[in-house]
């Protein structure tokens, strides 16, 4: 049996608030919720495990990509994402 994660035990897991999650799922860039009752949702641990080691394993592959180069990337004050401007375009 799949184990299933409400809101709470997911935000201990990936600290984000609900909005965010919210964008991330429409986007499809985030694992979708299963409605457990009319007023509950959750989110099968195995799909967020999964999603949190693709995103180690993209980390990696970047690393590796430019293991050379040091690059420090600074936003603006007041800046918006760009992960989160494209979501919302």
């Amino acid at each position: 049996m799949r184990r299933v994660l409400r809101f709470k035990q997911l935000s201990e897991v990936v600290p984000y608030t609900r909005m965010h999650i919210f964008r991330l799922e429409k986007a499809g860039k985030f694992p979708t919720r299963v409605q457990l009752g009319p007023n509950s949702v959750g989110w099968f641990e195995d799909e967020i495990a999964a999603w949190i080691d693709a995103r180690g394993a993209a980390r990696d592959s970047a690393r590796s990509v430019h293991s050379g180069a040091r690059t420090v990337c600074r936003q603006a004050p007041g800046a918006i994402d760009p992960e989160l401007a494209a979501m919302l375009s």
